[in-house]
């Protein structure tokens, strides 16, 4: 029900309560609003091999505007499997905000993925991929990417009052 909404219209709000979901394909200009961390949870299956988002236009590499995912939070139900919570390449003028990310315990798991990136908010954002035991950490809270042929894609990022705990590395940069 929640991809159905996302497909037909632009502002979405979910209402409190834990949502099973997995791969929601996000495009640009949505809204998506939450009842707030910790009271609109979105639950990736424990199984999934996606990300609980995937905001991309598949190979098209057509840029996504205008979007604004706020006030919810992502569980990654100590997935083992799942890629992370956010992936969202080439997005142009899009604002995350009061968001949380956590319980990703593949090793390979990213928070939010930001690949080919401009001019982007990120506000008051937490992510804790896994815990503290051996094994159970994600790659990284917070990636950062662009390809070599096309870098300048990747700029105008602010980070405000984010949080990245329990991760091989907090804010990554990588090409």
């Amino acid at each position: 029900e929640i991809q159905k909404g996302l497909t037909a219209g632009k502002r979405i709000f979910i209402p409190a309560g834990t949502w099973l979901c997995e791969n929601l394909n996000i495009r640009g200009y949505r809204n998506i609003r939450g009842a707030g961390r910790g009271n609109t949870v979105l639950k990736i299956p424990t199984g999934s091999s996606n990300f609980l988002m995937n905001c991309a236009d598949g190979q098209t590499e057509n840029w996504l505007p205008y979007s604004c995912l706020t006030d919810f939070s992502i569980d990654g139900n100590k997935s083992k499997t799942a890629l992370g919570g956010i992936y969202a390449g080439y997005v142009t003028n899009w604002v995350f905000e009061r968001i949380a990310v956590y319980d990703f315990h593949n090793p390979s798991a990213i928070g939010l993925w930001l690949d080919h990136a401009y001019q982007i908010a990120i506000r008051d954002c937490y992510v804790r991929l896994g815990s503290k035991g051996a094994g159970k950490r994600g790659k990284a809270c917070f990636k950062l990417s662009a390809s070599k042929a096309d870098p300048v894609h990747a700029t105008h990022i602010t980070y405000d009052n984010c949080l990245a705990q329990d991760s091989g590395t907090g804010f990554m940069l990588a090409a």
